[in-house]
């Protein structure tokens, strides 16, 4: 995909993204959460915006970039990683479907541990739904990836949990659920036109969902349980990776002496819907 490409979806992305809600100057520490929300109604709002995580959407060709930073105290960003992923071939049997990926990744951190055209095999079980590839909850979403292992970051699995898993955890309570739905424009380059009718003009429907979790079993230096801001932007319109546009995590971390505000993001770059 060109590199104009690239730049038109990021741009938009954030442009979106910055108008429907600015990074706020938070107060973390604030013991005023108000009441907790219930955990089915966190569900119900994602898997609205989604509209639908099926394997069986996934087609070859299907290709999905994306670029992950972290930025300190509003002001300074760092770029930790780029990705990129692409189907090359689709293989099932009785038991599940392997989808076989060509992966390669940027690190902007270790330079060495940037690679090209690392074959990956994702594999979902054909008795089991896509929840169950999902992984364990992080009080961090931790971008820096330090293992060498080659898994790809997978958006949608970072949405399923804090979806469906991450405020029904023992001792952990969700506040400040927020919603907002708006429009995306994607560029003719884009839109394909099982996306849009009218490759020219189209608009996808997007979802902004916020909400601020509060983990006791995690205390910070002074006792108080931990409390982390997550926010996604998702369409139901995009392909299978790429449904999930931006996923965000924001808290207090210790740096030297003091607490420092911080907000890791991964956003969606680039993608195409494939064959």
């Amino acid at each position: 995909m060109k590199s104009k490409q690239l730049i038109i979806l990021l741009t938009a992305v954030i442009v979106v993204f910055t108008q429907s809600s600015c990074l706020k100057k938070q107060n973390l520490e604030d013991a005023n959460l108000g009441p907790a929300v219930n955990a089915d109604s966190v569900e119900s709002v994602m898997a609205e915006g989604i509209g639908g995580l099926s394997p069986d959407e996934i087609k070859r060709n299907e290709s999905s970039n994306i670029s992950a930073v972290t930025t300190y105290e509003d002001s300074q960003t760092v770029k930790i990683f780029s990705q990129s992923i692409s189907v090359y071939s689709i293989v099932s049997d009785t038991t599940k479907t392997r989808f076989n990926l060509d992966y390669s990744k940027v690190d902007h951190l270790n330079s060495n541990q940037s690679f090209n055209n690392f074959s990956y095999p994702l594999d979902f079980n054909n008795a089991t739904d896509v929840g169950s590839q999902s992984v364990g909850i992080k009080s961090r979403s931790e971008l820096t990836a330090k293992n060498a292992d080659k898994v790809p970051f997978f958006l949608y699995r970072a949405f399923i949990v804090m979806a469906a898993y991450a405020c029904r955890e023992a001792k952990v309570t969700c506040h400040n659920l927020k919603t907002e739905d708006s429009q995306l424009s994607l560029s003719p380059d884009l839109a394909d036109p099982r996306i849009c009718s009218d490759t020219l003009r189209c608009k996808i429907p997007i979802r902004k969902v916020e909400y601020d979790l509060v983990d006791n079993n995690n205390l910070t230096s002074d006792g108080q349980p931990e409390r982390t801001h997550y926010s996604f932007l998702m369409s139901s319109s995009l392909p299978f990776f790429s449904k999930v546009l931006s996923y965000c995590v924001r808290g207090l971390v210790q740096m030297e002496n003091r607490k420092v505000l911080a907000e890791d993001c991964v956003n969606i770059s680039g993608f195409s819907v494939g064959d």
